[in-house]
């Protein structure tokens, strides 16, 4: 019972929740949607007023000029209340626009400053989606927000303002309608329910065919959806997806119709008692035709309002679930940026009993793991797939925070590490900015780059763009944006972690991209660019070890073997010299074949 009236609080409380959002994200949206209500429900009551104060003074003979003047009040009430509300509902179209983007910034804003590794949780994932889809894809808050919450604002101005009227009248015709409207309420809730379970059926339906659609226009995979013939097998899994959203939508509207003819059969029943409860008092002399025009008109938009009502609290309690999963998703923690600021010059790291798993995962990634990395010492981090080595990475960065143990930074243990540290990852992202907005990421309006992307190999490329570091890249933005090659790529985010000039630099896999070459080039400048700070590297290219201080050999989670390069080849049977002397055999070969 206990669990039951805290659902039942939990709904009535959602509009409260949603005023406190719309305040965040758009306070004028909000005042507009108010502003409406009020006008719409004024409007019905005072125009009611007006005729009624006309029909006295044409059956009482009253003075001429004052049923002019009540004409004229009618006439300018209506015209103040259409103008008003022409006014508002403009307003509230712009705010609704503008809400849409601000609304999408305030979720981006969110999901940019939550925890990283709340991003590679697939139940996290999976709020994320019933959180989001329905409100920004489906426009649930916009319509709650310009049509639901307005017309239960504007009916519960309208009865307050007739239900006190209607009691002291006629109240046993009040209370039919009161009866009405409940019985009103029932069926628009069993609508719903059929909407509701719908909606449950179709949602990871419509998933999917937005995940085919986005294939479809994926640009990424355009060479192989023409090469292998890709469009049949796309299109039939879209049709047939199509197909099964479409039988359930139809059920669906069958049974909705039932409910839903039955709800407008009773809203015709209201005007019939109405029009005929009145009319019969007024054969019977209990009331005048002023009146009857009068109490009519109340009782008829009494009557809307309590529909109205019930009809749009029972779409409020049905979106309720919308945002139950947002508030759900809302609540999730975000970085503290209280700690956000800058270390001076390379720091100490110990990394002390730190495990970690992966969110769902059943075994830890990294295993009781303790080493301590020197101040300006240059560590490299080696090891088969899925040793742990990104992962260890991703811990020194602040993006995961240990199961247990603790990773100090100058005997500090520190939660967040923005400003600390920069890194480049193997599956680093390049943005469909300019070349400089891709390296300084807003951070400076007039940095000098030339000698950075000197540094990185990339300054006789950027001198012979057409707009040098003002080139977009990309087409996405800009028609005529550059591509780069995966080479230069890979030189521009090592360069954006350049600029960052962080004390501690983290590089997975480099230069993964790079012909033997140009990965020569990036690591000889790594000992420049790493000199004064705390580096460490993770790369399958062994040769590129010996650019470190020290070698750490990671294996199922565990630190195998850690020593310099000469340390570590004087072991016969060690793990680092039997990958080396493999890659080196490798090499070898190949350069005979050529």
């Amino acid at each position: 019972m206990e669990k039951r009236f805290r659902k039942i609080g939990q709904k009535f409380a959602l509009p409260f929740y949603i005023t406190k959002l719309t305040v965040r994200v758009s306070p004028a949206y909000l005042a507009t949607t108010v502003g409406i209500a009020v006008v719409a429900a004024i409007g019905p009551v005072l125009s009611t007023w007006l005729i009624q104060q006309i029909l006295s003074g044409l059956l009482s003979g009253e003075n001429p000029r004052l049923l002019f003047l009540w004409v004229v009040c009618l006439i300018a009430a209506n015209f103040l209340n259409t103008g008003i509300s022409r006014y508002l509902t403009v307003k509230q179209g712009v705010f609704s626009e503008r809400f849409r983007d601000d609304f999408k910034c305030y979720v981006g804003q969110r999901i940019m400053c939550m925890n990283y590794s709340l991003l590679e949780d697939p139940r996290v994932m999976d709020l994320k989606e019933r959180a989001l889809r329905p409100i920004i894809d489906f426009g649930v808050l916009d319509t709650m927000l310009r049509d639901t919450i307005p017309s239960i604002l504007g009916g519960l101005f309208l009865l307050a303002g007739t239900a006190a009227i209607a009691a002291a009248g006629y109240p046993i015709l009040l209370l039919v309608l009161f009866v009405m409207a409940g019985v009103n309420l029932y069926f628009v809730n069993r609508t719903r329910k059929t909407k509701n379970e719908t909606y449950q059926f179709i949602l990871p339906v419509e998933r999917k065919i937005g995940a085919y659609n986005n294939i479809t226009a994926d640009f990424s995979i355009g060479k192989d959806v023409r090469i292998y013939d890709m469009d049949g097998i796309l299109m039939s899994k879209i049709r047939h997806l199509n197909r099964v959203d479409l039988k359930a939508v139809s059920e669906q509207f069958g049974r909705i119709g039932y409910s839903a003819g039955l709800s407008s059969l009773l809203a015709q029943l209201q005007l019939f008692v109405v029009y005929g409860l009145l009319a019969v008092w007024a054969m019977q002399g209990r009331l005048g035709i002023a009146e009857y025009a009068f109490y009519t008109g109340i009782f008829l938009n009494l009557g809307t309002a309590l529909f109205r009502i019930s009809d749009k609290m029972s779409d409020l309690f049905y979106t309720g679930k919308f945002f139950s999963a947002f508030r759900e998703f809302e609540s999730l923690s975000v970085q503290n940026g209280e700690e956000r600021r800058l270390s001076e010059g390379a720091p100490r790291v110990d990394v002390q009993n730190v495990t970690f798993s992966y969110p769902g995962g059943s075994e830890p990634v990294l295993k009781d793991v303790s080493l301590t990395i020197r101040k300006g010492e240059r560590l490299a981090i080696v090891g088969r797939n899925g040793a742990g080595k990104t992962t260890l990475v991703k811990l020194l960065c602040g993006l995961y925070h240990p199961a247990s143990g603790s990773i100090l930074f100058n005997g500090e243990e520190v939660r967040s590490m923005e400003g600390r540290s920069a890194a480049v990852f193997q599956d680093f992202r390049i943005f469909a900015y300019t070349l400089y907005d891709n390296v300084v990421m807003g951070r400076s309006e007039n940095a000098q780059l030339a000698p950075l992307l000197e540094r990185v190999g990339l300054k006789e490329t950027v001198e012979n763009l057409p707009k040098g570091e003002q080139s977009y890249l990309y087409k996405l933005f800009e028609p005529d944006g550059i591509e780069l090659s995966g080479g230069n790529e890979q030189r521009l985010a090592i360069a954006r972690a350049l600029y960052r000039d962080a004390p501690i630099l983290l590089l997975d896999e480099p230069t993964a991209a790079l012909d033997p070459m140009s990965e020569e080039e990036i690591f000889r400048c790594f000992q420049e660019i790493s000199c004064g700070k705390t580096a460490v590297m993770i790369s399958h290219r062994l040769s590129a070890t010996r650019f470190c201080d020290r070698i750490l050999v990671l294996q199922d989670g565990r630190i195998a073997e850690n020593g310099s390069h000469e340390e570590l080849m004087e072991m016969e049977e060690g793990i680092y010299r039997n990958m080396f002397e493999t890659q080196a055999r490798y090499y070898r070969q190949q350069e005979k074949k050529v």
